[in-house]
């Protein structure tokens, strides 16, 4: 997935990943934003270690954490559709803090889904494809996941 904030990603430390076979090289793996070409399980991967604590993104990351929800959540739902944002997307079809059981869509970050307790699988789902289906009616835009539900 790639997890990162800003201009900073896993990425940018990768040296290796172990695959079944072996190893591969960073340089042989394709990736560009909340995607790779990875289809195999990943057993080990191997990083370049930056000793030192950098002040600068402590603050990034606190800045960045200043407009996400408190509550737990798996993080954003949706990968942010090409000069838009899935937030402001989900926000405009009316379902900022629309909630179904134990789970809504954050009135703080609407691209995530928040739990206030005990939180259903099926009511995820069924928040999904609300989401899906409004966007889609409305802008004609397809959101796609950045979870992955096995």
């Amino acid at each position: 997935m790639n997890a990162g904030m800003k201009d900073d990603e896993i990425f940018n430390n990768l040296i290796k990943i172990k695959f079944a076979n072996g190893y591969i090289p960073k340089e042989q793996i394709k990736y560009g934003y909340r995607f790779t070409n990875i289809q195999d399980i990943i057993y080990e991967a191997t990083f370049k270690i930056h000793y030192g604590y950098d002040q600068e993104k402590a603050e990034q990351f606190k800045l960045m954490r200043k407009n996400q929800p408190k509550l737990p959540s798996a993080g954003s739902v949706f990968k942010n559709p090409k000069g838009d944002f899935a937030g402001r997307l989900i926000q405009e079809v009316g379902l900022k803090g629309y909630r179904l059981g134990d789970l809504s869509f954050s009135k703080i970050h609407t691209n995530f889904l928040v739990n206030h307790g005990k939180g259903a699988f099926e009511d995820a789902i069924t928040l999904i494809e609300l989401a899906q289906k409004k966007v889609y009616e409305k802008f004609n835009i397809t959101l796609e996941k950045e979870i992955i539900i096995l």
